[in-house]
């Protein structure tokens, strides 16, 4: 029997569960995706759930909840009760989320679930189920499940949105980079590894060209490629997924020389173009609007 292959040693320590919502406000406040993956979901808020009179919607990894109360948010405007089950298994997230939604008397439209996607019990027949952003959470392996499970939980008519990051922008970093600093590429995931997982699958109707839009964003580096910022360290520690602090000051330079490589330049600086992959399926196949298609 062969020997099993050995996992490189990691040089950077994994990032600390207390650091981690810090680091994330940090990237999030620097990059466009999070602003421009909600500005186009409630946008087609509407036709995402299928036009009902009372969509129920079904947020996997909801976080502290900025897509669901934006989301929650459009339909209002549009005359629409919406109603959400968000299932978060992280306990400070889930205290933010409860927090904003009591500030906002938000509380009777949520039905918060601290438990993971597979032991969750619910009803079904959801308008929409949204996966933003939090697909790589999960097991590389259970990946199929989970897409396939999300679908079948949405009602005829409903639809599956997976909105994650392109292959374009940080992955591009994560792939030269992860393995030497983490020992292990486990949490690099992009919308090409989803969208090839969702057409091997005969139980979802998926067609790249019918079922895909890309949504255009960037990450300011500004701070990331300035060697004597604090906050572009911890930013590069988030999208790296490890505490960057401890390493050699020689790798954190090649580091920052890929990432300037990758950059694109104007007169506000430095941005590294991040699209957000959005795939939609609908029971009944229809395809994604024209008119959404690279929205930003």
């Amino acid at each position: 029997m062969p020997a099993p292959a050995l996992r490189p040693a990691a040089t950077a320590p994994p990032l600390g569960a207390a650091d981690y919502a810090r680091l994330y406000a940090l990237r999030k406040a620097a990059s466009t995706q999070t602003r421009h993956t909600i500005a186009w979901l409630c946008r087609h808020a509407r036709e995402l759930t299928g036009d009902r009179s009372r969509p129920r919607i079904l947020s996997v990894g909801c976080g502290e909840g900025d897509v669901e109360i934006a989301m929650h948010d459009a339909l209002r405007e549009e005359g629409v009760p919406g109603h959400f089950t968000a299932v978060e298994p992280s306990a400070p997230q889930r205290a933010r989320l409860r927090a904003r939604l009591r500030s906002a008397d938000l509380e009777a439209d949520f039905d918060i679930r601290g438990v993971g996607f597979e032991a969750l019990s619910v009803r079904g027949d959801f308008d929409l189920v949204l996966i933003c952003q939090s697909a790589y959470y999960f097991d590389r392996p259970s990946l199929p499940f989970l897409f396939r499970r999300a679908f079948s939980l949405t009602a005829p008519g409903g639809g599956l949105v997976i909105a994650h990051q392109s292959r374009r922008g940080v992955p591009q970093l994560q792939a030269r980079h992860m393995m030497a600093l983490r020992g292990d590429l486990e949490t690099a995931l992009h919308g090409d590894d989803i969208a090839a997982l969702l057409g091997r699958d005969p139980m979802l109707p998926f067609d790249r060209r019918r079922h895909h839009v890309e949504i255009p964003a960037a990450l300011d580096l500004r701070a990331c490629l300035d060697p004597t910022s604090q906050e572009g360290l911890d930013i590069l520690s988030f999208c790296l997924e490890c505490d960057l602090g401890g390493i050699s000051a020689a790798r954190l330079a090649a580091l920052r020389a890929d990432l300037s490589a990758l950059a694109v330049y104007d007169a506000d600086g430095a941005r590294l173009p991040e699209p957000v992959d959005v795939f939609w399926l609908r029971r009944g196949g229809r395809s994604v609007g024209a008119e959404g298609r690279g929205e930003g």
